[in-house]
């Protein structure tokens, strides 16, 4: 009987201590904190430089591994990981670097020269990484890859696109990596910002005006083959010849000019290769121009003239675009169109015909703001 009574009793205190064990668990579970990826930069700035100094490799490597479960393609992380590769002659080529590693690097150079502005511990990361480069410099034979990031971490080198696009046969892996990324980009949508400047040649009767010289801003956007901007075009200098405008009943002449014209344009690319695109090109918008006495004439007013008329036309355009890329972004493009406008004077001077335009363009693409 006391052997049963003890039995009992031990089961009950058994079940009470798993209980409170089990609830004390839960309790750590749901409460135990989970550091962030800024605190565990925080904690490897305080262990890695330490762990280096001793060469403890094992340990910095363990480290390494234990900050890649929590924050895996961090910055920061990456950069560590391909150094301790490099230290531990673990670095190969196909394995550690690929078009994101550049644009790691290509950041790291950026804000590397001010590493000051930051807080602690990124400014700590910058300290210890450009030192472990130099030492490895310094210390180790590398490899021509090796060396180049390297250099780049260490501030030796301050544009690595740029030293990779001027010297291609020092780096021919890292070069065919760049163009592969940028092949990459060029199938993405783009933006398009550029300015022109050309020619107005009109037709007809409408040579009574001249020939004008204009410039202009375009903004849009593109992928491989498709384009489609935002043209605005301004066109400038007095009239070739006076011309008569019927204004309130009235006709009264002028060779004061200055036009316009603001509309869509699309561009199909037929052909959309590294450095050159052709293809042809449509686009419709508004096209006019100002009419007002001559403004040497000061002492001449009459009411009407208080109010610029504005004489205007549905455009409707067609022609052919080749654009030359003296960079990956950059490129200076040829347009030549005819327009197709009907101007009329409100029963003054006959200015019907249409008009042929040749523009030169500077302008640059860009997918960043897409990404």
């Amino acid at each position: 009987m006391k052997a049963l009574r003890f039995k009992i009793l031990f089961l009950l205190v058994l079940s009470c201590s798993t209980g409170y064990l089990f609830a004390q668990t839960i309790e750590e579970q749901m409460t135990k904190s989970h550091p962030d990826c800024q605190t565990m930069l925080m904690n490897a700035m305080d262990v890695l430089p330490k762990l280096y100094r001793e060469k403890s490799l094992d340990s910095l490597d363990r480290a390494v591994d234990l900050w890649e479960r929590s924050c895996s393609g961090m910055p920061e992380l990456s950069i560590t990981r391909m150094l301790l590769d490099i230290e531990e002659r673990k670095f190969t080529l196909g394995k550690d670097i690929d078009g994101s590693t550049l644009v790691l690097l290509n950041d790291y150079a950026r804000y590397f020269p001010s590493p000051a502005r930051y807080e602690v511990p990124k400014n700590a990361f910058y300290r210890f990484s450009s030192a472990w480069a130099l030492l490895l410099l310094k210390n180790r034979k590398l490899g021509d890859n090796e060396k180049f990031i390297c250099k780049v971490l260490s501030g030796e080198i301050s544009n690595p696109q740029k030293e990779i696009e001027m010297n291609p046969q020092a780096y021919p892996e890292f070069s065919a990596m760049v163009e592969k990324m940028y092949e990459r980009e060029r199938n993405q949508p783009r933006t398009n910002l550029a300015l022109s400047t050309g020619v107005w040649i009109p037709t007809g009767h409408l040579t009574t005006l001249g020939v004008h010289p204009s410039f202009g801003l375009q903004v849009g956007m593109r992928n491989l083959h498709h384009q489609l901007d935002l043209t605005l075009q301004f066109r400038y200098l007095h009239s070739a010849n006076p011309y008569a405008v019927k204004v309130n009943g009235y006709l009264d002449s002028t060779d004061y000019y200055f036009g316009g014209y603001i509309g869509l344009d699309y561009a199909y690319y037929l052909v959309s290769e590294k450095r050159y695109d052709f293809g042809l090109m449509a686009g419709m918008g508004y096209d006019g121009f100002d009419f007002s006495p001559d403004p040497y004439n000061y002492y001449y007013y009459d009411p009407y003239y208080s109010s610029n008329l504005t004489i205007g036309s549905f455009n409707a355009n067609l022609g052919l675009r080749f654009n030359y890329y003296i960079s990956h972004h950059f490129y200076i493009g040829l347009q030549a169109r005819y327009n197709a406008i009907n101007y009329t004077t409100h029963g003054g001077s006959n200015l019907s015909g249409d008009a042929f335009s040749i523009d030169l363009i500077f302008g640059s693409n860009s997918s960043k703001y897409w990404k």
